[in-house]
């Protein structure tokens, strides 16, 4: 990267990547902030007023790249348009519909569970 010009790396860990952690640290990288991750649990009895729809890498990409430009929307890498697009099947992705208009969309990865 020297040879390129580049001066600065920013990277972003997941928090229980111990290992990861630890070798950036080794490697002269410091913490420079925590980023949050939000849970909600969803009552399954209860009626939903949207309805989520699957839908495919592709339809996800277009709508990223539109929030990014029309209203100015500034993801972390992991949100990006082109993360998103490259990433294919990985993730879950299902559009959010209410009364017929797609009002949005999810995506989402299904996180194992660790061993103590």
């Amino acid at each position: 990267m020297k040879w390129k010009g580049i001066t600065k790396v920013t990277l972003e860990v997941v928090d229980t990547e111990l290992s990861a952690k630890k070798f950036y640290k080794k490697h002269g990288f410091k913490e420079k902030r925590i980023l949050d991750s939000f849970i909600k649990y969803l009552d399954k009895t209860k009626e939903s007023k949207f309805k989520y729809v699957k839908t495919d890498y592709k339809y996800i990409h277009d709508r990223a790249v539109e929030a990014l430009h029309y209203i100015g929307r500034n993801p972390n890498w992991q949100r990006e348009p082109k993360t998103l697009e490259l990433s294919k099947d990985r993730y879950q992705m299902e559009r959010i519909t209410q009364k017929g208009f797609t009002i949005g969309y999810v995506v989402w990865e299904q996180q194992k569970k660790a061993l103590l």
